[in-house]
């Protein structure tokens, strides 16, 4: 997903939700993906307790939802 796109999702669509305290998975991802460097950048911001990404396949770790 383009850097920009992201940005988009999260300042408009998401912008009025609460990230505080919430973990935020992203199954799929790398540290190269746009999604978590996005989060990285903005973690002050957004104020989430934590962030997994992993390149692993999201049904490898159904034991977290």
């Amino acid at each position: 997903t383009p850097f920009e796109t992201v940005r988009i999702i999260f300042e408009q669509y998401l912008k009025n939700y609460d990230f505080s305290d919430k973990i935020i998975y992203c199954p799929c991802d790398s540290e190269k993906s746009n999604f978590v460097i996005y989060l990285k950048e903005k973690r002050n911001c957004l104020k989430y307790k934590e962030l997994i990404y992993t390149s692993d396949d999201f049904n490898t770790h159904r034991d977290l939802f």
